[in-house]
């Protein structure tokens, strides 16, 4: 589906885009006339796919962006009138960056697993979350992997390790710093 969703932190700039687009825009639904209804959300979501199965390119002007992220290939956040990102929903999402959130389970003792992580360069935090451990690595894969490794030759014994995905929302929080005219 062609559609891009846009995320703007500021209200004037987002009225503005909008009556530039009126002329290009097939119809125009500002989220808060959907009234957070399901049935809403389901008529939008139709009404989406039919127009992008006709060839249409859709923009929408959103803060529901869990929802629209799943809709939607195409993203691009602005702040004060300035693009701070931009780009397809599949690479916005990637781990590209350095930052990653790692997700750890152990087979006994999380409490000396962190205590052992949060000895290691590269890792930012480490904290236990049920039977789990998740931390914040500042590297690569490549990091990730040595972490890994590290923890096995220090005796713990690992049952998974993962990266957790952060999803648009998070995105949107991390490179936006909530300015408003």
């Amino acid at each position: 589906m062609r559609c891009v969703v846009i995320a703007v932190e500021n209200a004037p700039a987002h009225r503005r885009a909008q009556d530039r687009l009126r002329s290009e825009v097939v119809g125009a639904r500002r989220e808060e006339r959907l009234q957070h209804s399901e049935r809403a959300r389901v008529e939008l979501r139709e009404l989406l796919r039919v127009l992008a199965g006709q060839g249409k390119a859709i923009l929408i002007s959103s803060h529901i962006l869990t929802e629209l992220a799943e809709i939607c290939n195409g993203a691009v956040i602005i702040e004060q009138g300035k693009l701070l990102m931009a780009g397809a929903i599949s690479e916005l999402l990637s781990t590209d960056g350095l930052r990653r959130t790692v997700m750890i389970r152990p087979l006994s003792r999380p409490e000396d697993l962190v205590r052992d992580l949060l000895e290691m360069p590269h890792v930012e935090s480490a904290s236990p979350a049920g039977g789990e451990v998740v931390l914040e690595v500042n590297g690569s894969d490549e990091v990730c992997s040595e972490i890994l490794i590290a923890l096995v030759q220090r005796g713990h014994k690992i049952v998974e390790f993962k990266q957790l995905r952060a999803g648009l929302e998070d995105i949107f929080m991390n490179v936006t710093k909530g300015d408003v005219q």
